[in-house]
């Protein structure tokens, strides 16, 4: 069975209105566009005590700061298009 991936949002105050509170719905749509929220753990914590580097989200183990509606899509590309590609071998035509 595969694991979920597991995705972090900081929602406390400081988070949520330095732009979290648009990351959320951001994540959402994304998710929901590409059909990954079975494949995805997604909720929110009430503060990630790094509130002088928020927005911050995190995904798996790894922790990302200073999180714009932006850079979460791409953060997002990183983790599914990766894992979509190391799934399906590359085919060269001759």
């Amino acid at each position: 069975m595969n694991e979920k991936v597991k995705i972090v949002i900081c929602l406390g105050s400081s988070c949520y209105s330095r732009g979290n509170a648009r990351t959320l719905e951001v994540v959402k749509e994304y998710l929901a566009e590409n059909k990954l929220s079975e494949k995805t753990d997604f909720r929110g914590k009430l503060c990630s005590n790094d509130c002088n580097h928020g927005p911050v989200i995190k995904v798996n183990d790894k922790k990302y700061m200073d999180v714009t509606e932006t850079s979460v899509v791409a953060i997002l590309d990183s983790v599914f298009k990766k894992k979509k590609a190391s799934k399906e071998p590359e085919v060269h035509l001759a």
